[in-house]
């Protein structure tokens, strides 16, 4: 679909709205609860051990200024207040939140070049090694002979390095870049995503049985690095969030019509968002920095996810949505499959029912107090749920203390 042919359709475009709207005096969620956070976390962290001294290398192999800013802040405060800690950091990635900015928080920052010359003895100065993404240098360490460091991987579903790598054989091949290699280091693995999705993205260049896997519910958020917003006024009915696994032709009926729409995603890779623009008035959001998009989305009464397929996968826009305590229709599928197990509040629809969609969407705008109350309960679940931290302090328990 070409986004041109939508600006000649139905759907209105100001840059001038964008700029009006993100002025207005809105509620940061999140802004006294950080702090309060963050006292907590210091308090925890000062009152772990007894235990020896411990070096724990980080391998970032992620691009992402959320996530592996969240680790860095996390290991350098415990580094902070406990000094048999000491935190070493390398990164696939030329950007400064992961190279300098890592540094400047008084961890070590070693070169890759440096790295890439390491055997098993080098490796084996480190008593814990975190590969946060897959990467090469994760698979080389997986295959020499005589590690005694224990190793970890952190899968938040991002494979930027493996993909920088060889992005034919990671989405079209599937052979191994690294076919010398024989794997024989077992990793424990904690991960965001199903087994099945997870296994299928990286078995083409991992061997599966070396992985111990533990599970998290649902792909986390940075906090400290992400903004959500309240609003008193709703200039929206519906947020439409991305486009994978979405149909929004599904929203093409006689119910949708006169009701306000944003959209944020690409407009090119947005299925049946071409229809619904001849019918409805969409605000269409080209992409915008994070505070933006929070502000903008925070004008949205609701977020509408219309689901196709079976997706496995896990999504960063429920997140935001939750974050947000929007109440979100959406239909049951694999990828909830934790998230509801914990008791995360969506407006469930029953898949492939066009009325159903709309009387979930027609209760999240009428309003009253069930709908009230998501508010508060997707906030609560993104905090006791959905932080890094929470993740982050799972590994210190289990890997460091235990």
């Amino acid at each position: 679909m070409n986004s041109r042919n939508i600006s000649r359709s139905n759907v209105f475009y100001q840059d001038t709205f964008i700029k009006d709207s993100t002025s207005l005096p809105l509620q940061d969620i999140y802004k006294q609860w950080l702090p309060v956070r963050r006292n907590r976390l210091i308090k925890e962290l000062r009152n772990v051990g007894p235990f020896q001294h411990r070096k724990i290398l980080f391998i970032n192999a992620t691009k992402g200024v959320q996530f592996y800013p969240s680790i860095t802040d996390f290991f350098a405060l415990f580094q902070r207040v406990n000094k048999n800690i000491k935190v070493y950091s390398v990164s696939y990635f030329d950007i400064y939140e992961l190279q300098q900015g890592v540094a400047d928080k008084d961890i070590k920052v070693i070169p890759l070049k440096v790295v890439d010359r390491w055997m098993a003895d080098n490796i084996n100065e480190y008593d814990l090694i975190i590969f946060v993404g897959p990467s090469e240098i994760m698979a080389r360490i997986m295959s020499w002979k005589g590690v005694k460091s224990k190793l970890v991987f952190l899968d938040l579903a991002f494979y930027h390095q493996l993909i920088d790598h060889d992005p034919v054989a990671f989405y079209e091949t599937k052979k191994s870049p690294w076919p010398q290699l024989k794997q024989r280091n077992k990793l424990v693995s904690y991960s965001c995503q199903s087994k099945t999705k997870i296994v299928m993205d990286i078995a083409y260049c991992f061997n599966p049985s070396l992985f111990e896997w533990r599970w998290f519910n649902y792909i986390p958020i940075g906090f400290d690095y992400m903004r959500y917003y309240k609003s008193s006024e709703s200039y929206f009915d519906i947020a439409l969030l991305a486009t994978a696994a979405r149909d929004y032709s599904k929203l093409v009926s006689k119910r949708i019509v006169g009701k306000k729409i944003v959209f944020f995603g690409d407009t090119d890779k947005a299925i049946g968002l071409d229809a619904l623009a001849k019918i409805a008035d969409i605000f269409f959001v080209p992409r915008v920095e994070q505070p933006v998009y929070a502000k903008l989305l925070a004008l949205a009464k609701c977020v509408v996810m219309p689901i196709i397929k079976d997706p496995e996968n896990v999504w960063l826009s429920l997140n935001d949505a939750l974050a947000s305590g929007k109440p979100v229709v959406i239909c049951r599928h694999p990828g909830l499959k934790r998230i509801l197990a914990q008791g995360a509040s969506l407006l469930l629809y029953k898949r492939n029912s066009q009325k159903d969609i709309f009387d979930k969407i027609d209760l999240a705008l009428k309003g009253g107090k069930e709908i009230d109350q998501l508010e508060p309960q997707s906030i609560s679940f993104a905090v006791k749920y959905l932080d890094i931290y929470n993740i982050l302090w799972t590994i210190v328990q289990e890997q460091i203390i235990g």
